[in-house]
């Protein structure tokens, strides 16, 4: 007899990320299941990717049940693939899963007729209950958090599944060769211990933690299997302490032993956890091993009590300026804009706090408004605000701050992007801001004013060649000094060895100091890697980079000098 056959898709929004939620339904299924009376396959995709090529991919399957894992970057493509599929698959049954439909799964069923299930909340043992209702072994009305239409068209809606202990195992003994040099997801626990009014993970009861032994098993197998990047998707890593605390110190132990060098272990974390036990174990991580995520989210009092947030900012400030100063850990910090009670004065002076503390990465966000959070469902926490009907939901305007200052937000977040966080212009940067005094936002929004204005190109030459000519422009600014920052940016950040050629400084002795390097105990270990020469206007100065060992945590290579003077060449050339 012919399994039954269950196949879910998830649409990434990138080919790099692997999908967690098929790999947890996968093993659910095998592990209540078996494999002989129930077959299973994940197709995955990108929201780029051509739907008829996914489609394709499905119908080579031949699923009996099609689940599709739904998220707010792929819900519409989402739902326009189940409208295709079910159009020349009828008898298929569609299933919708996931954050984005789970708290929402009436509306759904009413709005798309074409969908026959919403399952919400945690799947890997409600998938196994819906296949074998499917297959006559249970009535519908028997699986949990299950949403679906009655013969006689009414809804039977319910709310999602929080389940118990740890759930079935996605990697453990997979072959995970197709996961190399890829983002992967892992998790060490579900459920968070914060109710912010923003966010899902409030409404998933208290934190759980999985065993350790399977976490650490898990994270070296994927190591082992050369991911990139393994990102934990816990809320809050360090909610306890002891647990985060050993973890930590496990990954330091085992850290270029059974954990490759290169790989980039990523933990969501709240900074008000961290003590001084926390301190000692970071600062003692090896380089590059480990990026930390920290949700600032506002420096504004009322508005972090309005969403239930800890509004004591003091304290974390210091937190946060004291991991960036430990240099061997990469950290993200986030702020959101458009929440309560927060104007555009008092965001554009939150935004120059949190970028003064330092921090590798400042995301500036903008509130979304999420189906099923506290902020969107009626209660005493909606927000009453304006925000695209559409994914990503995004607030358009509130009381507090107007549709025209939340554009200009999104122009400063452009440049921010570009020119921060993108790590190119770190010197640059430095010079403008901490040296000459400069507003961190008002750099960046006059930045990406200037952009828009002069309708600048993407690529990276002509950017930055407009962040010269409007830097060159600002109060105090030396023109050669300015201009040798932006050609040591470059050349450590940019291994193809090329300078603009409004930056670049042509001169003669390049050549002569070429040959000099090439011939001299400096750098013959080097010998066959890239090399690039730039000499500097205001210092007599040669630079080189040898394109070899990036930073594991800013990513750029290292910028070597030296005197023009130790350099020979014709006196006629100097």
């Amino acid at each position: 007899m012919k399994p039954y056959k269950a196949v879910v898709c998830a649409l990434n929004s990138r080919y790099v990320h692997v999908a967690l939620a098929p790999l947890c339904l996968q093993a659910g299924v095998r592990g209540a299941l078996g494999a002989d009376s129930v077959s299973f396959a994940i197709v995955e995709g990108t929201v780029n990717e051509p739907q008829p090529a996914i489609h394709a991919r499905i119908e080579q399957e031949s699923p009996d049940l099609l689940g599709l894992s739904c998220y707010i970057w792929n819900i519409n493509e989402m739902l326009s693939l189940a409208l295709a599929y079910k159009s020349k698959h009828p008898d298929v049954r569609i299933v919708l899963g996931g954050p984005e439909v789970s708290y929402r799964g009436g509306s759904l069923l009413m709005e798309h007729p074409y969908i026959d299930y919403v399952l919400s909340g945690e799947g890997e043992s409600t998938f196994p209950q819906l296949i074998r209702a499917l297959m006559g072994e249970l009535s519908l009305s028997e699986v949990p958090s299950l949403s679906y239409r009655e013969k006689d068209g009414s809804l039977v809606t319910q709310e999602p599944f929080v389940g118990a202990g740890d759930p079935p195992d996605p990697y453990g003994g997979k072959d995970l060769a197709s996961f190399r040099d890829r983002i992967v997801y892992l998790e060490s626990s579900r459920g968070c211990p914060y109710r912010c009014t923003f966010c899902l993970s409030g409404r998933c009861g208290g934190v759980r933690y999985f065993d350790m032994e399977r976490v650490k098993a898990d994270l070296l197998h994927l190591a082992e299997n050369h991911v990139r990047v393994i990102k934990f998707v816990d809320r809050t890593f360090n909610a306890d302490r002891a647990y985060a605390h050993s973890l930590w110190r496990w990954i330091k132990e085992n850290y270029g032993v059974g954990i490759p060098k290169g790989t980039r272990i990523h933990f969501e974390i709240s900074g008000e956890r961290l003590d001084e036990e926390s301190f000692a174990i970071l600062a003692d991580m090896p380089l590059g091993a480990i990026q930390l995520e920290v949700g600032l989210q506002s420096f504004h009092e009322k508005t972090l009590c309005a969403i239930h947030r800890n509004p004591c900012t003091k304290e974390l400030e210091k937190k946060i300026a004291r991991l960036a100063e430990l240099k061997n850990i990469h950290t993200h910090i986030d702020l959101i804009a458009g929440l309560p009670h927060e104007d555009y004065a008092s965001f554009v002076c939150g935004f120059d706090r949190a970028y003064r503390l330092g921090a590798n990465m400042l995301q500036l966000g903008f509130l979304k408004l999420l189906p099923g959070a506290p902020m969107t469902d009626e209660g005493s926490d909606r927000y009453d605000c304006t925000y695209s009907a559409e994914p990503p939901y995004e607030v358009i305007e509130t009381p507090y701050i107007t549709r025209g200052e939340l554009d200009k937000l999104r122009v400063a977040e452009d440049a921010l992007e570009r020119l921060s966080n993108s790590g190119r212009f770190r010197r640059t940067l430095h010079y403008l801001i901490d040296e000459l005094g400069h507003s961190p936002y008002a750099l960046f929004f006059g930045f990406g004013s200037y952009v828009e204005e002069n309708k600048v190109s993407n690529g990276l030459d002509g950017y930055t060649e407009a962040f010269a000519d409007y830097a060159m422009g600002l109060p105090r600014v030396e023109r050669d000094l300015l201009l040798d920052h932006l050609v040591r940016d470059r050349i450590a950040t940019n291994s193809s060895g090329l300078i603009p050629e409004k930056i670049r400084n042509f001169d003669k002795r390049l050549k002569y100091a070429r040959a000099f390097l090439n011939e001299s105990a400096l750098t013959a270990e080097t010998k066959g890697i890239r090399r690039t020469l730039a000499m500097l206007r205001g210092e007599n100065t040669i630079l080189w980079v040898d394109y070899r060992d990036p930073d594991p945590v800013t990513g750029e290579y290292t910028v070597n000098e030296i005197s023009a003077e130790r350099i020979p060449c014709p006196s006629t050339e100097k």
